[in-house]
């Protein structure tokens, strides 16, 4: 398995349980944009929540992904159909899909060849959405503070160079068709301080640095600075959702 994609194996768990739910709302719109529902390509599923989120409203959905520990971590449905495979070099059929879906995955992408890849499978006038979210803040300024430290600072060393592209807002990516206007979105969700600790624990950099030298961010640095702060039980977190919308 190649380096990068190896990234999300050992949190692959961890990864289906913590990370954020897409909202409602953003799937339905893209969803409405699309002028059949025969065929859905998730693309880069990881644990399969975009496509258990969109299943029912499609006849087919393809879920798709590098890493097999995280499509064992999958949720099943009977209009699910995962595969292992990567993003620029699937088996699905010329002009076959009707919406594909990207969540917080293009920047691992060889980009001009999977450009190559969903140009040949969606149909004409088909959907392309591509999501990626950013840093979480929460109603909290001393916590958001921690947080702007931990990833700008402490784990900055250890984030995959691809992180960039999402600290771009994927402005950098060639992105194949014409753009729609797209509305604003955001996730939010409230969270206790051991969920959003949870949470952190998911981030790839958390993961090479415990790969590298044994230490984990998290009991070291992360809960230490938490536990100097009065927190209340819940706790209301949002990331900001860059959603970019084209059509063939």
């Amino acid at each position: 398995m190649n380096e990068k994609h190896d990234l999300f194996t050992q949190q692959a768990a961890l990864y289906a349980q913590f990370r954020p739910n897409y909202p409602r709302e953003m799937l339905e719109w893209i969803v409405k944009q699309c002028h059949e529902h025969k065929c859905l390509w998730d693309c880069g599923t990881g644990t399969g929540q975009v496509a258990l989120a969109l299943a029912d409203r499609f006849d087919q959905v393809i879920a798709t992904d590098v890493n097999a520990s995280q499509l064992a971590h999958a949720s099943h449905h009977p209009k699910i159909i995962y595969q292992q495979t990567t993003a620029e070099h699937t088996d699905l059929s010329n002009r076959s899909v009707d919406l594909i879906t990207v969540a917080q995955a293009l920047h691992w992408f060889d980009h001009a060849q999977f450009n190559k890849e969903v140009e040949r499978v969606l149909k004409p006038r088909g959907i392309l959405a591509i999501w990626c979210y950013g840093l979480v803040q929460t109603n909290n300024s001393e916590l958001n503070q921690i947080i702007n430290t931990f990833y700008t600072e402490i784990t900055a060393p250890y984030w995959a160079p691809e992180r960039k592209y999402i600290d771009s807002q994927y402005q950098d990516i060639s992105i194949p068709f014409s753009k729609l206007k797209t509305p604003s979105f955001n996730i939010k969700k409230y969270l206790s301080k051991e969920e959003l600790i949870a949470y952190f624990s998911t981030w790839s950099s958390v993961n090479t640095l415990m790969k590298e030298t044994g230490l984990s961010l998290i009991d070291t640095w992360l809960r230490l600075q938490l536990e100097q702060l009065t927190l209340p039980k819940i706790i209301e977190c949002q990331w900001p959702i860059t959603l970019i919308t084209t059509r063939a």
